[in-house]
């Protein structure tokens, strides 16, 4: 009889939770005159939301996305860092528009981009090959989340926090980030001529 294989484990990744939460605050402190919220969590920033709702469908279909909503805005950008560093994004992904299900969150601090191509080729595989892409972030208190292993194309900003820009891109001077009101042009010119013809729309861990 032919022993059951066993699950392999997930490879890990140690992030330094406890960096980013500092350059996430000193970011804060410099931008708060920018930030028009508190520093306790906040209702939507539907700004952003708007912004691409003012697009075709056709074209946010296209694209992946994950929102960065949870927390607090210092909380938000810790996490946005850790997401452009280790290349790993906890949570829900879905297209901008027309998933079938639920569409990608747009009204926290961040939206995560993905890229259309390595997307139909997530899409293509299978659920073993693609339980290969899910790895576990040990953060500095040992705690461990689930996380997709999957390099962002880019990431936008909310409108109340794009004064950050320019100091993310000088932590990160070779990954994207531009404002929101950069996002339309930026899809546009992203987009690839192939079309997506998939029907997943979401992907869950």
């Amino acid at each position: 009889m032919n022993e059951i294989e066993k699950p392999k484990s997930l490879d890990r990744i140690v992030v330094d939770t406890d960096r980013y939460a500092t350059t996430a605050h000193e970011l804060y402190l410099k931008h708060s005159d920018d930030i028009y919220e508190s520093k306790t969590a906040f209702p939507p920033v539907y700004e952003l939301h708007d912004k691409l709702k003012k697009l075709s469908p056709e074209l946010l279909a296209t694209f992946w996305g994950h929102g960065i909503t949870r927390g607090t805005t210092e909380e938000q950008i810790a996490a946005v860092l850790s997401v452009i560093e280790n290349s790993a994004t906890s949570g829900d992904m879905g297209r901008l528009a027309q998933s079938g299900h639920i569409d990608a969150y747009t009204h926290g601090c961040f939206l995560v981009i993905f890229d259309p191509i390595v997307m139909r080729e997530f899409e293509a595989k299978s659920s073993a090959q693609r339980r290969d892409s899910i790895v576990e972030l040990v953060n500095h208190d040992k705690s461990i989340n689930r996380a997709m292993l999957l390099k962002p194309l880019a990431v936008v900003t909310n409108t109340h926090i794009d004064s950050l820009v320019p100091d993310l891109k000088k932590l990160y001077p070779n990954f994207t980030i531009i404002t929101s009101d950069e996002v339309a042009g930026f899809l546009s010119s992203s987009i690839n001529t192939n079309n997506s013809d998939s029907t997943t729309s979401t992907y869950q861990l």
